[in-house]
C-alpha cells in the first residue's frame, strides 16, 4: 500500500513494513455472523477517536448527526465523548504515545461531547 494513502498517513517505514509482514485478513465471519447484545453496553461511557488524516473529525460527526438519521443519534448522547488525532487510520503505529495518552484520558472521563468545544 503506498504511503500517500491516508490510512497509513505518518506511519514510519519500519512500522509499515512490520504491519505488512504481520497483518492478517479480517475473519469474514466478523461481518457475516450476527451477534446478540443484551443492551448492557448502553450504560457504558463511549469514546471515539477521530483520525483527522482520514477526513473524520468532530465537525464531520456533527454533520452526520445533523442529518437527523436515527443511526447517528448516539453521537450526541450524554456520556459519549471524542478525541481528535492528527494522523491516519493506524494511530497505534503512527502516533502510539499520543494514542496511549488519549486512551488514558478517555479512561479518566475526559474528551469532548459532540457539541462542546
Amino acid at each position: 500500500m503506498p504511503e500517500e494513502i491516508p490510512t497509513v498517513h505518518a506511519v514510519p517505514p519500519a512500522e509499515l513494513e512490520r504491519y505488512h509482514r504481520l497483518a492478517t485478513p479480517q475473519p469474514v465471519r466478523t461481518v457475516t455472523e450476527p451477534i446478540e447484545l443484551t443492551g448492557d453496553w448502553r450504560g457504558l461511557p463511549t469514546t471515539g477517536v477521530f483520525c483527522l488524516a482520514n477526513g473524520l473529525s468532530l465537525e464531520f460527526a456533527r454533520t452526520l448527526h445533523g442529518t437527523g438519521m436515527p443511526r447517528f443519534a448516539k453521537l450526541a448522547e450524554p456520556g459519549v465523548t471524542f478525541f481528535e488525532l492528527a494522523t491516519g487510520h493506524y494511530p497505534m503505529l503512527s502516533t502510539p504515545a499520543e494514542l496511549a495518552d488519549v486512551l488514558m484520558r478517555a479512561a479518566a472521563g475526559e474528551g469532548v461531547g459532540l457539541y462542546e468545544g
